[in-house]
């Protein structure tokens, strides 16, 4: 597994370990004191490239066309058997990110005990060299983890026991910058990996994390910039946010709807397509786009926007419970207010609108695909969005 990685409890050392990523063909291992490490050689002395590395870069490349052009999910052992083709491994595994419950589930192993893996998705999220490998997005190899690192439960239950002599890891990333799980590979009986496995790992990684990404779409990726907040639906229900996202209320209001967003993916995932609506949680107005993705799950991407039509929050909030065909008195008792302000706001809605009628109202309010999702809290000032009354 890409044992990669040393760990001793929670510690962490006073300072940032920048780890070696370049390698010249003839460099040996950097340490011998912890594993059977010095002995090995690194292959790929000449400047040209072998029969046996053209095959694998030619496996690589039929691995990569086959993700992409499959609309089916991926199998996780399928992947990890072809990958063995490009760089060739003792034991390996692909691990999915479970942000829902924040940890590392194994999505398919290949030569590693079940204790094995379950140490590396334990422990190797809590190394230093963590940090580094999912903002560099680069492979970590385990020769290149400095001496004073290698120690802890991964060395001490894995490496060391399992008498690895190299490790591979690669941190695995959706087209949209969503942390979504990691490779790990072990080499074993002298090997070491070389450059042209670094390379092909790379080169795959994009192709990897679809293997593990519950949004990943079939087809072209659907990339958006504009929509910040990205959120997964996952067919269990649970509501799944990048491991690296920072805290944002906007974000977190969206999550904390719960029952509403299922609702919506739900009727999503239902027509099996595609849709924009315009979300209330918390009081914040959301522009999402909501579309289906691989395993039943559904990929949310949203940006806060102000209400349309120059309307309030709340005014906005007594149209969506008008288009579900509530009366004045169940939209006063859901949000808390007199049937006289209803009527009030509602008679803002109409002239703001141009809608002649309340019926006409409640056609606007579906042709914007508006849909309270949390059932209104007292809704928050936030930039970009009217005080509500």
């Amino acid at each position: 597994m890409s044992t990669v990685i040393s760990i001793r409890g929670n510690e962490r050392p006073d300072s940032r370990v920048t780890p070696v990523t370049q390698h010249r063909p003839n460099d040996r291992c950097a340490n011998a004191e912890t594993m059977p490490l010095a002995n090995a050689r690194r292959a790929g002395d000449d400047h040209l490239m072998s029969r046996a590395d053209t095959e694998r870069l030619a496996a690589a490349l039929a691995l990569s066309a086959r993700l992409a052009r499959d609309d089916n999910p991926p199998d996780p052992a399928r992947v990890l058997f072809e990958l063995s083709a490009c760089v060739p491994f003792a034991h390996g595994a692909i691990s999915r990110w479970d942000a829902a419950r924040g940890c590392h589930r194994t999505a398919s192993s290949l030569g590693y005990p079940r204790p094995i893996v379950d140490a590396i998705n334990r422990f190797l999220p809590r190394h230093p060299l963590f940090d580094d490998m999912l903002g560099r997005r680069l492979p970590q190899q385990l020769c290149t983890v400095p001496p004073r690192l290698r120690h802890g439960p991964v060395f001490d239950e894995v490496i060391v026991p399992q008498q690895y002599t190299d490790g591979l890891s690669q941190c695995l990333f959706a087209p949209d910058g969503r942390y979504v799980g990691m490779l790990n590979l072990s080499a074993a009986g002298g090997r070491v990996f070389d450059r042209e496995d670094l390379v092909m790992v790379a080169l795959l990684a994009a192709d990897l994390a679809c293997v593990v990404d519950p949004a990943a779409a079939p087809g072209p990726a659907d990339r958006d910039p504009g929509r910040g907040i990205v959120l997964v639906v996952a067919a269990s229900g649970a509501i799944d946010r990048p491991l690296d996202a920072p805290p944002e209320p906007a974000a977190a209001a969206l999550v904390a709807a719960g029952d509403g967003l299922r609702a919506v993916a739900a009727e999503v995932r239902r027509r099996g397509r595609a849709a924009d609506y315009l979300l209330i949680a918390t009081g914040i107005v959301y522009d999402a786009h909501l579309a289906p993705a691989r395993g039943g799950g559904v990929l949310v991407r949203a940006r806060v926007v102000p209400p349309p039509d120059g309307l309030t929050v709340r005014e906005l909030q007594v149209l969506g419970l008008v288009r579900d065909g509530a009366s004045n008195t169940a939209i006063g008792r859901e949000l808390g207010i007199r049937p006289s302000t209803v009527s009030t706001h509602l008679e803002h809605v109409l002239r703001k609108t141009g809608a002649a009628n309340r019926t006409v109202a409640a056609v606007r309010a579906a042709e914007w695909k508006l849909r309270l999702v949390d059932r209104a809290a007292p809704p928050p000032v936030l930039a970009g969005n009217a005080p509500a009354s």
